[in-house]
């Protein structure tokens, strides 16, 4: 087994984490190739979702109530084949990655998730 390194990413230290594939994240498409990625934690940034959110595809960039920031995902030729009925022969990959570059701290107003005052559903 592969030891995973952490990485110190726009500032804050980081520990490596490897999605394993839940019921519901099971997809043959985008979000299934991002599981087969390395995830890098911050060990200092939370952010608290509910275990019943977890698996939402909208807060992958928070794993274990922790931010993500970065992504490691390995990609093979095979993996684009939009054709399917052509053969693909390459066996060539590479990696790709997303790291952030700066965390900006900032509070939330709590009003931006309140429905305004005399809001009607039409």
């Amino acid at each position: 087994m592969t030891k995973l390194l952490s990485k110190e990413i726009a500032g804050h230290r980081t520990s490596a984490f490897v999605q394993k594939e839940s019921e519901t994240q099971k997809d043959d498409g985008f979000l299934a190739l991002l599981n087969s990625g390395v995830f890098y934690l911050s060990d200092d940034l939370q952010y608290f979702v509910p275990p019943v959110y977890e698996d939402n595809p909208e807060l992958m960039m928070v794993k274990n109530n922790k931010v993500v920031l970065g992504i490691e995902v390995p990609f093979s030729d095979r993996q684009f084949n939009l054709n399917k009925t052509v053969a693909v022969s390459s066996k060539e990959s590479f990696m790709a990655s997303a790291m952030a570059t700066a965390t900006l701290p900032f509070k939330i107003d709590p009003a931006l998730f309140f429905v305004p005052a005399g809001y009607v559903i039409r």
